[in-house]
């Protein structure tokens, strides 16, 4: 009998040791879906009409940036919104909401510092994201995740992504009116993963202690 109950105690651990390694190698990832919206633009820092004037980070560029797209992160993780830089003269502001529990965070041009003004959500779900920027030139108008006037561009690895807002002030089509980056901090593993490790090793704390009375 307690032979059974070891194996059993032995396979649940397993279980969820393998979970939690196959959890571990199936980081999330951002990526962009595509809607009928959906156009492919080419960004210049150089060009002398519609220039990118905010410093790009490190593994980025400005080819390839997708408008009127969604972007939906693969599995729950925790991440970090990090104002980026901004050309507009006017004050517009980024926020998102989480649910679940609902968590809010915000920032404006004029009150932050590229590379320093940030907020954190921990346990994000799984699926499109829920922001938006505030168009301070354009009659206090939002505009949310899927809009055209956001440019969305992954990082190489996919664990960080450039929200870049035009805000269509004198018409231009920049996309540098304030940029945000979206990046991945940590991974949420599931219960499962956690219930079947604990199982196991509630098992085997119950063997132990029953082999140590019989002792």
């Amino acid at each position: 009998m307690r032979t059974t109950i070891k194996f059993i105690a032995g396979a649940l651990l397993l279980g969820g040791l393998m979970a939690g390694q196959a959890f571990a190698t199936a980081a999330p990832t951002f990526s962009i879906v595509d809607t009928s919206k959906t156009k492919t633009i080419n960004l210049s820092a150089t060009s002398s009409s519609d220039r990118f004037d905010v410093a790009i980070p490190t593994n980025f560029s400005l080819s390839g940036v997708k408008t009127g797209s969604f972007l939906s992160l693969s599995s729950a993780a925790s991440l970090a919104f990090t104002f980026v830089g901004e050309e507009a003269g006017y004050n517009n502001v980024f926020g998102a909401i989480k649910f679940k529990p609902l968590d809010v965070g915000l920032f404006s041009n004029n009150a932050s510092t590229p590379g320093a003004t940030s907020f954190t959500f921990s346990n994000v779900a799984a699926g499109q994201l829920n922001f938006g920027f505030l168009s301070n030139a354009m009659a206090s108008m939002f505009y949310g995740n899927g809009s055209t006037s956001i440019g969305l561009k992954l990082s190489a690895d996919k664990q960080s992504a450039l929200l870049m807002f035009n805000d269509s002030y004198k018409r231009d089509r920049d996309y540098d009116d304030m940029v945000v980056k979206v990046s991945i901090l940590t991974a949420v593993p599931e219960p499962e993963t956690y219930a079947l490790m604990l199982g196991g090793l509630a098992l085997l704390g119950a063997v132990a202690r029953r082999n140590r009375k019989q002792a």
